[in-house]
């Protein structure tokens, strides 16, 4: 089993649906009035095969450890890879590609990226029509990184 943040409350109340003998139907009726979600019926059916405990089970939506390291590895090959085209080439979806770069620390905020930029590189910035600035930058990730 994998421990997974659960909502407690919404577990309590469904472990309080079985104990008072509450069948499938008033207490499936109960859990879409919490919310419906496939979870909460998964763990009903756990409290009814006598697994009390309120852990978690792996889902098959959760992103895995493998996709963190090949996320990790394919942003050490080639640190300028786009977002866009790590999920090509690691076939992930665009929210799991971009919440395991940025549990890298691998995503700069604007912001600080500006502050980052070399003056050769803030040079470089192409003023357009639609009143954005795009910066062409020369340094990778790990040359941003070094000089934080």
């Amino acid at each position: 089993m994998i421990q997974t943040n659960v909502h407690w409350a919404s577990m309590k109340s469904l472990k309080h649906y079985w104990k008072e003998k509450y069948n499938a139907a008033v207490a499936a009726r109960q859990i879409c009035k919490i919310g419906e979600d496939t979870d909460k019926q998964q763990q009903f059916h756990d409290f009814k095969s006598e697994d009390l405990t309120l852990v978690g089970h792996s889902h098959p939506g959760l992103p895995s450890v493998s996709g963190i390291e090949a996320t990790k590895e394919a942003v050490e090959n080639q640190p300028s890879t786009s977002n866009r085209g790590l999920v090509d080439y690691l076939g992930l979806s665009k929210d799991i590609t971009h919440h395991n770069v940025t549990s890298l620390g691998c995503v700069v905020p604007w912001d600080k990226l500006t502050d980052l930029l070399r003056k050769e590189d803030v040079a470089k910035q192409v003023e357009t029509g639609s009143g954005f600035t795009f910066a062409v930058l020369d340094c990778t990730i790990n040359e941003l990184a070094i000089q934080q």
